[in-house]
């Protein structure tokens, strides 16, 4: 109702987050070892290797006591905390921590958003869609090429894609609709070979002319084969191709766990890859699994210098991470109001 703060403070969520990152402050003593990731890493900046390596060497090593106040009791709760090197684009520890505050802002504001529209006696059927929307390893590769040759064709390309997915959400579910869409520039089969695919979830509710209304839990055979046509025409009309069949994933989340996990993938690091299936270095070749029953890879120097360029080349402004529909920037507050929510500062 108007007037009506909703807040929620997502502890289990943020837990799970810490858990990540306690997983990977295990992993951090054995990734620093001599002739490990310091020595094998892709580093962005060469010129300044050194004293990167030596930042990430240090990273997590000094601790610092901290006494916080214990919500509901006059004691303090003493805890130590780790000093960071702040290297988020290279530091497994930093990057992703980054990276899942920003992810437990966005499930906060997507179940607060959901909440205030199960308030209007709106009865959800789940937590939202997820998509895959893939193209062509060819295409990729073209387009992957321009970032060193024509930047500013590579953001066309880029930010094309982009408005395509918005398109293809409100072809199939309505105009409205809303969420995040974000950009993986290879997969985890080969983190070093060019695979650009878009990842998208979509608010399980469309607004229009203040009308709310959910979507659909179950998608229909026909219509999902329809959808799937529909993207491979759209990938053979956007690159002039002619593809029988284009990879396309669409499936409803069915509780807030996979809510979360699903914004997580969203937002996780682009080297985010590589720091889970590092198995270490061997004879100069980084032993990788891109999940635990596959095979493992050599990565060589090359490899990893193919990657850096990649990620080193695309521009500090680029939004790989982007809301769009009723959600996007200059109307996420708007669409938040009309659901009863104000902005609170804590």
């Amino acid at each position: 109702p108007d007037g009506v703060i909703l807040r929620m403070e997502g502890g289990a969520a943020r837990r799970r987050s810490g858990s990540k990152i306690r997983k990977l402050g295990k992993r951090w003593t054995w990734f620093k070892r001599k002739g490990g990731y310091l020595d094998g890493m892709p580093y962005y900046n060469f010129d300044d290797s050194e004293t990167i390596k030596h930042r990430l060497s240090w990273c997590q090593t000094v601790w610092v006591k901290e006494s916080k106040k214990v919500k509901g009791s006059e004691e303090n709760d003493i805890r130590w905390r780790g000093i960071g090197c702040g290297e988020r684009k290279v530091c497994p520890l930093c990057g992703s921590y980054r990276q899942l505050v920003l992810a437990q802002e966005a499930v906060d504001s997507m179940i607060l958003a959901q909440t205030a529209v199960e308030v209007d006696n709106i009865q959800l059927e789940s937590y939202g869609l997820k998509l895959v929307l893939t193209i062509p390893k060819t295409e990729s590769a073209r387009i992957d090429k321009l970032l060193n040759l024509d930047l500013q064709a590579w953001q066309l390309e880029v930010n094309n894609l982009f408005k395509t997915a918005y398109r293809f959400v409100a072809r199939w579910f309505g105009d409205g609709c809303g969420g995040v869409v974000s950009m993986d520039f290879s997969g985890e089969n080969e983190p070093a070979a060019a695979h650009y695919h878009i990842n998208v979830y979509v608010f399980p509710a469309r607004v229009k002319d203040e009308v709310r209304t959910p979507l659909t839990r179950w998608i229909e055979k026909d219509k999902l084969t329809s959808m799937r046509d529909s993207w491979t025409a759209i990938c053979n009309n956007l690159f002039n191709i002619q593809l029988k069949h284009a990879n396309f994933n669409v499936k409803y989340i069915d509780n807030e766990g996979l809510l979360h996990h699903w914004l997580q993938y969203l937002y996780r690091h682009s080297l985010s890859d590589l720091w889970r299936g590092w198995q270490g270095v061997d004879n100069g070749q980084v032993q990788y699994k891109a999940n635990k029953n596959a095979r493992v890879m050599e990565l060589s120097r090359d490899d990893l210098n193919i990657l850096t360029s990649r990620l080193g080349s695309i521009p500090a402004h680029f939004k790989r991470i982007r809301w769009f529909g009723i959600f996007s920037d200059g109307q996420r507050s708007k669409t938040m109001e009309s659901f009863g929510l104000e902005a609170v500062d804590v």
